[in-house]
């Protein structure tokens, strides 16, 4: 919630996206490093994005999942060359409640929810808590993420008035994304 609301902040006050004011403040080699660095970061994203829809077809079809693999590259493609953003902003918007199956299903499968909630808050060093922090943080604080976020609310042109509400909408995202992965984890 930090990260993000602290982005969402520098994007109000400077009135540019994450890597300009990055660029602004730090120089033209760094801001180049960043965009570097995030470039790769995201295109590794897509491409894990990519094999998990392309996963869930050869899971549902019966079928070895590569078949799909340049089918849902090209829909994307396609989706991201002839739509505009706001078009496919508000869709992935409206997508956005069916993530609650995953809370559904965790509630359905039963978990005994008192070692449910110890185990959440457990704290441990073996490997497989550790991956599970890490996977939990990196799914959190994506790279793309956060230049998302400013550029978000530079292209709103949001002032310094509207940072209380957006400190919401900030902290209610963030709720619901933790929720959600959490129900993926308990289903």
């Amino acid at each position: 919630y930090a990260i993000e609301e602290m982005t969402s902040r520098i994007a109000v006050v400077t009135k540019h996206g994450l890597n300009a004011a990055i660029t602004k403040r730090y120089g033209l080699k760094l801001g180049l490093l960043v965009a570097a660095i995030v470039s790769f970061a995201n295109v590794a994203t897509i491409a894990a994005d990519i094999g998990g829809m392309s996963a869930v077809l050869g899971l549902l079809s019966h079928m070895d999942y590569r078949w799909f693999l340049v089918p849902v590259g090209s829909l994307l493609a396609y989706m991201l060359y002839k739509g505009d953003y706001a078009a496919v902003s508000r869709f992935l918007f409206i997508l956005t409640p069916f993530f609650l199956v995953y809370v559904a299903a965790s509630y359905l499968s039963n978990p005994d929810f008192a070692q449910v909630v110890g185990e959440l808050y457990r704290v441990s060093t073996k490997p497989d808590y550790l991956l599970v922090a890490i996977a939990m943080l990196g799914t959190t604080i994506s790279p793309y993420l956060l230049f998302w976020q400013a550029t978000e609310e530079v292209e709103e042109h949001r002032g310094v008035a509207e940072l209380r509400d957006e400190q919401q909408g900030v902290l209610a995202g963030m709720f619901y994304t933790q929720l959600i992965a959490i129900a993926i984890i308990i289903g």
